[in-house]
């Protein structure tokens, strides 16, 4: 007695003894059953006496058996105390004795009888579902009996009711259905006891594979057949790769049961393959949903295959020869209607190729995968094309063999994707962005290729994409391509990470292939000729379209600052642009404006505003300091420029806040201080670098090198300090002004060192009386010659006199003159002449000697009156309105110390880049840092990041090397006219601590990896950029950020050759330093500026600073460092520096630092090798007025010389002559007094500026012309005495004066 459609499918076979009272009425059959059942429930009735023997159990089982047959709408409880009863029994709660002792044959009648409650006899809804209700209560008893130690033979006839069972579930499959409601449930208890019976009973796993094709498009046969296979799946990996031998099978299906199921090895491996193969193609599915479910199941157990960890692990091909078969046919035949099932095959086939490594697949199915992704690149924008798309984006970096033929393919469904607005793209599977990104990502990866493998053919090519482009038949097709879909992309995309990682790749692409001169002169935008020309023709759309966006709204402050500063990298490509100049002129006056609009509505704290308002500044600077100096041939723009900049410098809040938010508010104008310092940053490298960057000391310095202790005497005959004067301006500046004794031959000569926040300058400044036209010409100065009245009373030939007019012709009338007169009245009349003359000059002399001597210029020097305080006199110092512009300093030994301190604060931003080198299969820092070398692509690449400098001579930022080669002997540094980068390489520091010392604290890392799937995340730096060198020769760059950072586009990757690595690697190391860390170098040393300013000011009274800058300082207790600021400026002498270092030298003067140098590259030149550009040109110097100049010559008239430092000016009538010169030594200096002990500061204990008194002769004494005390004569030339005048000698008496109140 069971179910018929068992009999039917010739299972098994009707016993006619059985079904006894099938034939009595129903009412007969109810109360029967009804009787019976409910007496064996009864507590107080016991089985074993009501039931002592087989045949009573039998005839009582027939009883219940025939309640499983009664109408379920009417008789719902008495058939649960029927499914009750026989529960009890199977768990052997107060069962019959002859139960226990035939147990398997119990079984097979309960088994039996239960089945016939799964006949579809319901109709309505609430029948089915109480119908429905007491099948599940009997499939629970199903997997009791499952669980008992039954024979084979049992289990099978088990397994047979429940396979006839199912199959009579799956004849009506409507919904609604008793089988819509069992079909899920049956199918799980099915696969359950069958995985618990061990059967191996071939005849009985045909039967159920034959079942499953009639069941196959029922979404609940694929449910349960993925979830048994991946639960056999986990078993067999945990059996066999994770040493678990005894690893139970847990059944995962919809409805959790939690059965755990016990079996040897062997049969697990046999179920596995069994059930796998139950369903023969998934690929013979009618219904699109549940082939998506069947390929789904497969996408499980594959991802189950790739948790896998540790050794001996399954290999690509093992996977593919499980899976392989139906996931290759999915996706090759791609069927009408079954695209999501089509793109999850795509998904697997990607999922399990980028999960293997490409090299351990047989070529069979490298082949159907690339097959399988041309189909799908071939199709209409969809599923398929997007899941193609999205998950085969990354395998140009594997270099699969063949996987290059499908670049056609790629670009031609790039560009459909790309060509639409991110609102018109409609896929269901993925987000519009997250498809177009992995378009992008595809660009990225073949970018690279045109330039590494040129002319190469392509198999076949594509007939889809934009036909205006043409088609792609060699590599260097794709330049045009790249372009325009980057320039498309560009203007179509909204999203911001988007935007970015399109800006990144457009900056690479014009690095890759822009040539390092100028365009052809054939040059065409509209027919381009050339690789070169694409490239420049892209610069020029790509800048255009930048310069356009930018200026208009609709980007975000973050993407509008990439853009910035991708446009401010390109300005070191100015000389590759077409029009240059055009553009540059208009890209300034949009910043310019953009500024001013930004200025105009800022409100405190806006962070993303000054953000963008300091990128802006920084771009502008960067065009404006392009190699040919557009800017002074359109001063407009200049000027526009320096109003933009005194815009942020100046810049205001622009609302009020309520009062409420005062300290909110006091927060926020701290904040304005980024954008402010952008715009002073403007101003001061215009005006110190536009026009003379790179220096005469190369790119390293933008500081002279120049120290006082270089321009002070070495003999020490007089003390240091006597020429030396140092001052605190205002606006944080210091001025020392050094005489400097060995340039004052050619007349008073004063150097200045200033130091600012910008850097240290030196200039070279001479007192000049005669025309630059005129120098070195011998009649510049009157030469001091004993016998010069000798040669003057004599006849000579002037120089300047034309000795052509001395003819006869243009002698006549004096010949008939002479002819016509005698002798004495031609010299009577000369005697008339010259006595009226002598008359009247007599009567109109004004007390003028007319014995007049030439004195010769003055240029004796000797240190005791300084040719500063003349210079200072003339820069209109000497008055009581400028007197407080300038604080003298102490001249301490702890003042040098600060200044030498000072003179190695950086100038411009420095950064530290750290660069190692990882072979195969090292993963721990210790064994990165123990490699000595790398490749010789990865020492290539070393050498483009920058020149490679000595380190024993360079004069700019270090980083951390150390000079004595303990850190090495060179490594690679880049600087321009803002940065300084230099590169802590691995490979070069012989030192492991120096090492782990340089390069742990650097914040970014470059990552030379030769292993493609490193990972970096157990390097403390912040920032990681990691190179993979690929086997074609070029090379993956992957970023990789630390959480939380905005303003970049994450992670995103980029394949590129060695043409544009260097100078890609190093932006992106330059970029990623600015984003962690700010570098405010001005701004540091405007403080320290300050410092040393109110630390060792001098409180004087007017009298003792002027004192100060005529007399020698003998209060100064301190002398400059002895110790020079580099060892490059060691064998530079002081004049030599001089002449090639101050600005005032003539422009045609070569430069006389030597050239920065390397040990492997020789000389090298300031300006970058890439980026940098040639050296600024050198720009003609301003129209100046030089001072008044008399040239003397023979014959001429020649004023008074009068050495500036003479303590009196002869009156007019005075007689000047010029004696032979001294033989007597110059005089000597006076014994100077100590410092006086009360001359200190009463708070500080610093030396008062007060100098000591000098000792004075007396009057009358000699030397002294009107009874003054005077000064010692400071040349050997001896003056006449001079006509007294009332009053006596006013200067004179001002200086003793000046004396007498200083001693008080």
């Amino acid at each position: 007695m069971f179910l018929d459609w068992v009999a039917q499918l010739k299972l098994l076979q009707h016993e006619p003894e059985t079904n006894i009272i099938n034939g009595f009425p129903l009412v007969v059959q109810r109360v029967m059953v009804t009787q019976v059942v409910q007496s064996l429930l009864d507590q107080s009735l016991s089985p074993a006496t009501v039931l002592p023997t087989g045949a009573h159990v039998k005839w009582v089982m027939e009883c219940v058996g025939q309640g499983f047959r009664l109408p379920v709408n009417s008789d719902h409880a008495i058939i649960t105390q029927c499914i009750d009863l026989y529960f009890k029994w199977i768990q052997g709660e107060r069962r019959p004795a002859w139960i226990a002792n035939n147990l398997e044959a119990f079984v097979l009648a309960v088994a039996k009888h239960m089945s016939l409650l799964f006949e579809n006899r319901s109709k309505g809804k609430e029948e089915i579902a109480s119908h429905a209700s007491l099948c599940q209560k009997v499939l629970t008893v199903f997997v009791a009996i499952s669980k008992l130690k039954l024979s084979t033979e049992t289990f099978e006839i088990v397994i047979k009711l429940l396979v006839g069972m199912t199959d009579s579930v799956f004849q009506s499959m409507d919904e609604g259905s008793l089988g819509r409601c069992l079909a899920e449930r049956i199918l799980q208890v099915l696969y359950e006891v069958w995985l618990r019976s061990l059967t191996t009973n071939d005849n009985m796993w045909n039967v159920l594979r034959k079942l499953h094709e009639n069941w196959l498009n029922f979404p609940e046969t694929i449910s349960q057949w993925s979830s048994t296979i991946i639960s056999l799946t986990h078993t067999l990996i945990d059996r066999l790769y994770k040493n678990k031998p005894n690893a139970a099978l847990q059944m995962t299906a919809p409805i959790p049961t939690g059965a755990n199921i016990d079996m040897p090895d062997e049969h697990a491996h046999y179920a596995w393959q069994r059930i796998f193969h139950i369903i023969v193609n998934v690929n013979l599915i009618t219904q699109p949903n549940i082939f998506v479910t069947a390929l789904a199941g497969i996408k499980l157990c594959c991802q189950t295959f790739s948790d896998i960890q540790g050794a001996n692990l399954p290999d690509g091909n093992t996977v593919l020869n499980l899976f392989g078969e139906c996931l290759f046919e999915a996706a090759i035949r791609n069927r009408p209607g079954f695209e999501s099932g089509t793109a999850l095959a795509i998904e697997n086939l990607c999922f399990i190729f980028n999960r293997w490594h490409p090299s351990e697949f047989s070529n069979k199915y490298v082949a159907c995968f690339i097959r399988s992704l041309q189909v799908a690149l071939q199709t209409d924008p969809g599923l398929v094309m997007t899941s193609c798309l999205v998950h085969s984006q990354g395998f140009f970096i594997y270099e699969l063999m063949g996987f290059r033929s499908l670049i056609p393919f790629y670009m031609r469904a790039v560009e459909i994707i790309l060509a639409q607005a991110p609102s018109a793209i409609q896929t269901s599977s993925v987000p519009a962005d997250v498809l177009r990104r992995s378009c992008l990502h595809v660009v990225a990866s073949v970018m690279s290729l045109p330039s590494r493998f040129a002319a190469i053919q392509f198999p076949f090519e594509s007939s889809r994409g934009d036909p205006n482009l043409g088609p792609i038949l060699a590599y260097s097709d794709l330049e045009v391509h790249i372009g325009q879909i980057l320039l498309t992309a560009l203007n179509n995309e909204t999203h911001a990470t988007n935007i970015q990682y399109i800006l990144q790749i457009a900056q690479a692409f014009v690095s890759e292939f822009l040539p390092p001169a100028s365009p052809p002169p054939t040059f065409s935008i509209t027919q381009p000729q050339s690789s070169q020309q694409c490239a420049a023709i892209f610069m020029w759309s790509f800048l255009y379209l930048m310069e356009q966006k930018i200026s208009t709204p609709g980007w975000n402050p973050d993407v509008m600052s990439a853009g910035i500063r991708v446009v401010t990298d390109l300005s070191g490509l100015y000389t590759n642009i077409e029009k240059n100049e055009e553009f540059a002129l208009r890209l300034v006056c949009n910043l310019c404006d953009l500024v001013k609009d930004k200025l105009s509505k800022y409100q405190p704290g806006a962070k993303d505003d000054e953000r963008l308002i300091s990128d802006c500044y920084r771009c502008i600077l960067h065009w404006l300091m392009v190699p040919d100096q557009w800017v002074y041939r359109h001063l407009n723009c200049l000027s526009t420029v320096l109003e933009t900049a005194h815009a942020g410098i100046t810049q205001k809040a622009g609302a009020k806040k309520p009062e409420k938010d005062k300290k909110e508010l006091l927060s926020d104008s701290d904040s304005a201080v980024l954008f402010k310092d952008a715009a002073l940053s403007t101003l001061l490298f215009l005006n110190n670098h536009l026009g003379s960057y790179p220096t005469a000391a190369g790119a390293e310095r933008v500081s002279s090198i120049i120290t006082e202790e270089m321009l002070l005497p070495k003999d020490g005959k007089a003390p240091t300090s006597q020429f030396v004067r140092l001052f605190g301006l205002e606006e944080g500046l210091l001025l020392c002004i050094v005489d400097v004794p060995s340039l004052m031959e050619g007349g008073l000569t004063s150097t200045c060192i200033v130091r600012d926040r910008t850097g240290k300058y030196v200039w070279q400044s001479r007192l000049q009386y005669l025309p630059y036209s005129e120098q070195g010409q011998h009649a510049v100065r009157v030469p001091d010659d004993p016998n010069l009245h000798a040669l003057a009373s004599h006849p000579f030939k002037s120089d300047w006199f034309d000795t052509s007019m001395l003819t006869d012709e243009g002698m006549q009338d004096l010949y008939a003159f002479l002819s016509s007169e005698d002798n004495n009245t031609i010299i009577r009349m000369v005697h008339d002449t010259v006595n009226s003359q002598t008359q009247y000059l007599a009567g109109a002399a004004f007390g003028l000697d007319i014995d007049v001597k030439l004195l010769p210029p003055v240029c004796h020097f000797d240190g005791t009156n300084p040719a500063s305080s003349v210079a200072w006199t003339h820069f209109g110092h000497f008055t009581s309105t400028t007197r407080f512009v300038a604080q003298p300093l102490e001249l301490s030994s702890n003042l040098w110390a600060a200044i030498k301190q000072f003179d190695q604060q950086p100038e411009r931003e420095t950064m530290q880049i750290g660069v190692v080198f990882v072979e195969a299969n090292q993963r721990h820092e210790d064994e990165i840092f123990a490699n000595t070398g790398g490749s010789n692509e990865f020492n290539m690449f070393v050498r483009s990041l920058g020149w490679e400098i000595n380190l024993a001579s360079h004069t700019g930022f270090l980083g951390g090397l150390d000079r004595k080669q303990t850190t090495g002997t060179w490594a690679p540094y880049y600087a321009n006219f803002e940065s300084e980068v230099i590169f802590h390489v691995a490979t070069i520091i012989p030192n492991l601590q120096h090492k782990k010392r340089l390069i742990n604290r650097d914040l970014v890392l470059v990552v030379w990896a030769e292993d493609i799937d490193f990972d970096a995340q157990n390097m403390s730096n912040q920032f990681k950029i990691i190179i993979n060198p690929l086997p074609s020769g070029v090379f993956r760059v992957k970023t990789v950020w630390p959480q939380g950072t905005t303003g970049i586009a994450h992670s995103e990757e980029v394949i590129l050759s060695k043409n544009s690595l260097g100078a890609i690697i190093r932006a992106k190391s330059m970029h990623a330093h600015r984003l962690v860390h700010v570098s405010k170098p001005f701004q540091l040393r405007q403080r320290f500026v300050s410092d040393i300013v109110r630390r060792y000011k001098l409180d004087m009274p007017m009298s003792g600073f002027y004192g100060s800058l005529t007399r020698q300082q003998k209060h100064c207790i301190g002398v400059p460092p002895t110790t020079t600021t580099s060892p490059l400026a060691t064998n530079i002498s002081s004049s030599n520096l001089l002449s090639s270092l101050t600005p005032l030298s003539p422009p045609c003067m070569s430069p006389t630092l030597p050239a920065l140098t390397s040990p492997t590259m020789g000389p090298v030149q300031p300006p970058s090798p890439t980026h940098i550009g040639p050296p600024a040109a050198v720009l003609p110097p301003p129209l100046s007025i030089p001072p008044p100049a008399v040239v003397v010559s023979p014959g001429r008239t020649l004023p008074i010389s009068v050495h500036p430092s003479t303590a009196s000016i002869p009156p007019p009538s005075a007689q000047v002559a010029i004696p032979p010169p001294s033989t007597a030594p110059p005089p000597t200096q006076a014994p100077q007094p100590p410092l006086a002990a009360h001359s200190r500061h009463p708070s500080t204990g610093h030396p008062m500026g007060i100098p000591a008194p000098r000792v004075l002769p007396q009057p009358g004494a000699a030397g002294s012309a009107s009874g003054a005390a005077l000064p010692p004569p400071r040349s050997p030339v001896q003056a006449v005495k001079p006509t007294p005048q009332p009053g006596g000698d006013k200067r004179s008496e001002g200086w003793l004066s000046m004396r007498k109140r200083t001693e008080k």
